[in-house]
């Protein structure tokens, strides 16, 4: 009877070692900043900027609609990570020429510039921005050539609050932008999302239960043979 309860106790205590970390639930909401740079041809800036073709048949406007409210659930780490979206790119063209892909009819977008905002406010409140992402190419009603593209090599923003330090980076860069007849003129910003518990791996309830429940055994086994001498 000892020796099957001190096996068990054994089991249930390298179970709880075994048990994978507790999900956490991550939300955040982002925002876009627009920029013109150094494009003759580009107005506005902000949530949009409008870019002319030098025909002037062909005005596209860029646009970032971003997120209130998103959740993830992370899980597998740690870290542990996830994919989510920081919200869209959105293109529409505006002119006699949105189709035609002659000479001067294809505003060309080079010099823009984008910033990604980010309010986090579970598992703790914080704020970071995704560093300017680069857009180059021209596009207009029917075609496109333009992408965005994010530095590699540099460290991705991280939010600590609540506990946790949370990783956000953009998952697909360079990134290619859909003209208006693709997809309504809407890309996607994909994001990659980790968390690292701020004073190392957390522990799931059910790991902590099973831990203490094999140390309950071993001690149990220990008062029995102490009884027995």
């Amino acid at each position: 009877m000892k020796t099957k309860l001190l096996m068990l106790a054994v089991a249930v205590v390298a179970l709880s070692f075994a048990m994978p970390a507790m999900a956490t639930t991550i939300t955040y909401s982002t925002t876009g900043a627009l920029s013109c740079g150094g494009n003759a041809n580009c107005t506005g800036g902000g949530t949009s900027v409008q870019v002319a073709s030098t025909s002037g048949n062909a005005t596209v406007t860029i646009s970032f609609n971003g997120l209130t409210n998103q959740s993830v659930n992370t899980a597998g780490g740690p870290p542990e990570t996830t994919f989510g979206s920081f919200g869209s790119i959105v293109v529409t063209c505006a002119g006699t020429q949105c189709g035609s892909n002659g000479a001067g009819n294809i505003p060309l977008l080079t010099g823009l510039g984008l910033i990604i905002n980010i309010s986090q406010t579970v598992p703790g409140a914080g704020s970071t921005a995704i560093p300017v992402g680069s857009i180059s190419g021209g596009i207009n009603g029917s075609t496109s050539s333009a992408s965005i593209a994010w530095l590699s090599g540099t460290t991705a923003p991280t939010i600590t609050a609540g506990g946790f330090i949370v990783t956000y980076a953009v998952s697909n860069t360079p990134l290619n932008l859909t003209p208006l007849t693709s997809n309504t003129g809407t890309t996607s910003v994909q994001a990659a999302i980790s968390d690292t518990p701020t004073g190392g791996t957390t522990p799931e309830p059910t790991s902590l239960l099973l831990f203490g429940s094999g140390f309950l055994a071993l001690g149990l086994v220990a008062r029995a043979r102490k009884s027995r001498s």
